[in-house]
């Protein structure tokens, strides 16, 4: 006999096998230097100075509904968020990823406030491209490559304590960048054998 269950029904059901819903991922990673620090940040990011490296990791389910009825605007909520500076760690469930398909930049942002339950300061990691090449809508990509957008910025606002941080993307290397270096590692790599 096959039943019909209804989408709660089957969730439920999955919940109580141990088994759960397959989850639509997409990873985005983000790295680069802080430029400049304003005041002091919150532990643990009160050590923090210009030069460190920094990482957003972001995770977000690409299955969901854009959160922006605007045809020209998305906004899908992240599932989670890391950010790394110089070895300290913070993560959040609270954000979202923004996507603007022009009028006058194509945009991706990463929003989000840092630490949960209570925030204390906003993240934010954002990329724009003046051609308005980038996005055909503003559907959530399936990746994201820093060098197509002609500008970044990365920074973090202190909701109290007021102080930011700036700071900007790692430039990502081109592939015929890339080639030679394997080249030669491969050469190296075989004179030593």
């Amino acid at each position: 006999m096959i039943r019909m269950f209804s989408l709660g029904s089957a969730i439920f059901v999955l919940a109580v096998m141990g088994l759960s819903p397959a989850a639509h991922a997409l990873h985005l990673e983000f790295t680069g230097t802080i430029d400049g620090v304003i005041g002091t940040p919150p532990a643990p990011f009160a050590d923090i100075m210009a030069g460190d490296t920094w990482t957003v990791s972001v995770d977000v389910d690409d299955a969901a509904m854009d959160q922006n009825v605007d045809a020209d605007a998305g906004s899908y909520l992240l599932t989670s968020l890391t950010l790394t500076i110089d070895g300290a760690m913070e993560s959040t469930t609270i954000g979202q990823v923004a996507i603007s398909n022009g009028p006058d930049n194509d945009t991706f942002a990463v929003l989000a406030s840092l630490p949960t339950p209570i925030p204390d300061y906003t993240i934010g990691v954002t990329l724009m491209d003046s051609t308005e090449s980038v996005f055909s809508s503003d559907a959530l990509p399936s990746s994201v490559d820093p060098a197509d957008f002609d500008f970044d910025v990365f920074s973090i606002n202190g909701v109290t304590g007021g102080f930011t941080v700036t700071g900007s993307l790692a430039p990502v290397p081109a592939p015929a960048s890339i080639a030679p270096l394997l080249v030669g590692a491969i050469v190296i790599g075989r004179r030593r054998r």
